[in-house]
This record gives structure tokens, sequence and C-alpha cells, in this order.
């Protein structure tokens, strides 16, 4: 796995260089203007904006990305089996958990991202939990808990606010594209801006995002002991994504792709061979998932738009994959106590 410090060292490097050479040309030009060139002048006023900037927009994180949603926040006393669950995991895991809620989403698939202060806020979707099993849907709570484990979660919020307003520009482009119809000057002017801001934004989130997706995998393999249960989960909600292509997740929640389980472009990639791949790590997609199937769209038939194409995970071939490698070393708790 590569070393998550060293990443999310380099994610942030980037992201301060961007922020210095932007506000470096902005400092240039206005001091050129009204006070004549003056190179120290430029320096100050540009490492000062770019750690405004970088304050604001960790503060400012949490708020984009929430700002997306509307969950039903969830406590003990309003379900205390989900609550007892996501709790009971941080608690192994030393992580303190913000808030828990659930989104009203069909498609099965879950977030977490960092409140300021570094908790985590744990959302899952309600088809998450109507097509996953208790052990599953404790796998994917893992999962997210590794991902705050990993110290990278702070930064990722940061980031994938960021590719959401750029996201919320581009709306009306990403609409048109999804429902096949002409999007219009207007929409694509305005998606010109918002590409601007991806452009800008999406190395450093895909080197954060990428290395805390890798960490969670393996911490939660590790915390769950069970193999079969991480890849039933992968699996399931892979398949679950994949036969909604127009769920709101890719739809309006896409630029958060980082902070979930799993990225849905990943899965629709991924379709073609699913059933093929769940075959040769030893489960029938059919039997699992209890119905089969239907014919999953091609990327063709997709038309993936540029703001979902920049890549956040290994590829879901890969994960699997990793996670059955990586698994072979794991065992649970009661194959521990049996030795």
């Amino acid at each position: 796995m590569s070393n998550p410090r060293e990443q999310l060292i380099k994610a942030i490097a980037i992201h301060a260089a961007v922020h210095l050479a932007l506000f470096a040309i902005a400092s240039w030009v206005i001091l050129s203007i009204f006070l004549g060139q003056n190179s120290i002048g430029v320096l100050i006023s540009a490492s000062t904006a770019t750690l405004v900037a970088l304050v604001l927009e960790w503060l400012m994180g949490s708020t984009l990305v929430s700002s997306l949603f509307k969950p039903r926040w969830v406590d003990r006393e309003d379900d205390v089996v989900l609550w007892s669950l996501v709790q009971g995991e941080a608690e192994r895991a030393g992580v303190r958990v913000g808030r828990v809620g659930v989104l009203d989403v069909e498609a099965p698939n879950a977030l977490t991202y960092a409140q300021p202060t570094g908790r985590p806020t744990v959302l899952l979707t309600k088809g998450l939990l109507v097509d996953l099993t208790y052990p599953e849907v404790r796998a994917v709570v893992a999962y997210l808990l590794g991902c705050s484990e990993s110290g990278a979660l702070g930064v990722a919020t940061s980031l994938s606010g960021l590719l959401a307003l750029s996201n919320r520009v581009a709306v009306g482009y990403i609409e048109s594209r999804l429902e096949g119809r002409s999007s219009g000057l207007i929409n694509v002017i305005k998606a010109g801006w918002g590409y601007l801001i991806f452009v800008l934004i999406y190395l450093q989130a895909s080197l954060a995002c990428g290395v805390m997706s890798e960490h969670g995998d393996e911490f939660g393999l590790r915390q769950t002991g069970d193999t079969s249960v991480y890849l039933r989960a992968l699996i399931k909600v892979a398949a679950g994504l994949a036969s909604k292509p127009s769920d709101p997740l890719r739809r309006d929640f896409i630029s958060l792709k980082g902070l979930m389980f799993l990225d849905p472009t990943s899965a629709l990639e991924g379709a073609p061979i699913l059933v093929d791949e769940a075959k040769r790590l030893g489960f029938d997609l059919e039997r699992l998932l209890g119905y089969e199937p239907a014919g999953f769209p091609t990327e063709e038939e997709l038309e993936l738009h540029n703001f979902e194409r920049f890549t956040v995970q290994l590829s879901l071939v890969e994960r699997l994959e990793r996670a059955a490698e990586f698994g072979r070393g794991v065992r649970s708790p009661e194959q521990m106590a049996r030795k």
C-alpha cells in the first residue's frame, strides 16, 4: 500500500502550490497597477492569501459536502441497531464518530466526511441497509472508519468540498449529458468554469482519496476479520450501483466519490465483467443478490462525462483482487480463538 503520510503531504504540497501560483499572478497584476513591481510584496501577499484560503477551505469543506444532501440523522433512540453497530465499530477502531445518518437513496453505498474538529460523519444509503446483511453493513462501516483512521479524511473532505463546488457550477451540463439531450451554450460556458476548478483540484483529490481508500480496505478487512463478507459487500454494492445508473449518487453526488465506499463510476465501468469476477472469487452473483441481475449498461451507453472520469480509487476488479489477496493473511476473532 502507498504510504498514507507521503501521499497526503504530496497532495497538500500540490494544493498549496496551485494556490500560491494563482495568488502570485493576481498579486503581481494588482501590485504592478497600483504600486509598481515589487517581488517581495508579491511573495508576501501570495503566501498570506494561500494560507488564508487553505484555512477557509478546511473550515468550509464539510459544509460544502453536507450541503448536497439532507440525511435523516440517527440517534440511539431512533435506531438502536444501526447506532450500536456504528458506535461499536468506532469504539473498536479507536475513532469517535460525530453523527450517523441515512440518505434517502435507493442505490447501496455509504460515505464519510470529516468535521473541522476531525470527527467523521457516517452516512449510509437506504439501499445499503435494505440490500446488505448486517455483517456486510458492518464491513462497509469498518471501511469508512478506516478512512478516518488513515488521517487523510480531513484533507479529502476539504478537496471533495471544492469538487462539489465545481460540480454545482456545471450541474446543468451534467444533467443534460445524463439525460442525453443538448446542453445549450449557457450550460457549456458554466461547465467550462466548473471544469477549470475541477482541473485545479482533481490531482490532489485523487492522491488523498486514493491512499485513504486503500487504507480503508485494509483496515476494514482487519477489523471485520472476514474476507468473504468484505468481498460480498463490494460485489453487492457494485451490482446495486450498476443497476441504477441514473441514481442521485451519480447525478448529484459524483463529486464526493472519493468519500464513498465505492465510486459509482468504478462500479459502472466494472459491471460488464462483474458476473465473471464474482464467479472467479467463488460467488454466484444471482444467488448472492437474491435476484437475476438485468443487463448492465456498457460504457458507450453511459456516456460518462468529464466530471466523473477522474480516478480516486482502484478499479473495482483491482479492489476485489487486492481485498482477496490481503484477506488471505487476515483471520477472524473466531479463528484466532480456536488456535
